[in-house]
């Protein structure tokens, strides 16, 4: 599925240099923001992020600011998601504001079943000591954190991780699921499928948006093509 099996290895030593960084800091928050391509293994990061930290964490996606797939449509943007420009700029804004305030807010909830927002849901984000906003273009946003985050990793081995989760997804789709209409594709074709989206899509995305935020980062996780960490780059 592409996720990433050494999560816990690649993020200790991160969650030990951000305990020690902002160890004055009291139980004032700590906004983080973690980065870098569609299935380099970002989510997986987070969660071991969040285990090592050892105290509550509130983490927030990205794609809980996305438009959604009507409005995307009526912006022209269809073909953009993921793009900077598929998000509510200043409602992420406005989110982190809050947070950095202890204001607590609501946000859109975004399914990955439907891969839409879920009309009329809404989840509350809890200001806490630590909080983390992770996303593909999460780093558009790195004069907001404290930390900003990259993660990266070959390119070729990235497209295969992509393909493996996507064809897995789209072989056997759950019910009610955005790749329902998929279902029928023969091995090749799914595989000539997510090949077509990495290539066409999310490298596109990756070159033009995505790579660039890699200069913003303070901590930069390296990873090899077996998803172990290569190496580590603090900025601070």
């Amino acid at each position: 599925m592409g996720g990433d099996p050494e999560g816990t290895d690649l993020a200790r030593p991160v969650g030990e240099m951000l305990r020690e960084r902002f160890a004055d800091r009291g139980e004032a928050p700590v906004l983080i923001g973690i980065a870098g391509s569609v299935a380099v293994g970002k989510t997986t990061f987070t969660s071991a992020l969040v285990t090592t930290l050892g105290e509550p964490v509130e983490v927030l996606g990205t794609d809980a600011f996305l438009y959604s797939n009507s409005e995307l449509a009526v912006r022209g943007l269809a073909e953009r998601k993921g793009f900077p420009e598929s998000y509510d700029r200043a409602r992420i804004e406005e989110v982190l504001a809050g947070v950095r305030a202890g204001r607590p807010s609501s946000v859109p909830v975004y399914s990955h079943l439907t891969y839409d927002i879920v009309p009329g849901a809404t989840r509350e984000v809890v200001p806490r000591h630590w909080f983390v906003l992770e996303g593909v273009n999460a780093l558009q946003f790195a004069r907001l954190f404290d930390c900003a985050i990259y993660i990266e990793a070959p390119l070729p081995a990235i497209e295969e991780w992509f393909v493996s989760r996507l064809t897995d997804v789209i072989a056997d789709p759950p019910a009610g699921s955005f790749y329902d209409s998929w279902a029928t594709l023969t091995p090749d074709e799914l595989d000539a499928t997510a090949r077509g989206i990495w290539r066409g899509i999310n490298v596109t995305n990756l070159e033009q948006c995505i790579a660039p935020t890699r200069t913003s980062a303070d901590i930069v996780v390296i990873k090899g093509p077996d998803h172990r960490l290569v190496d580590i780059e603090v900025r601070w």
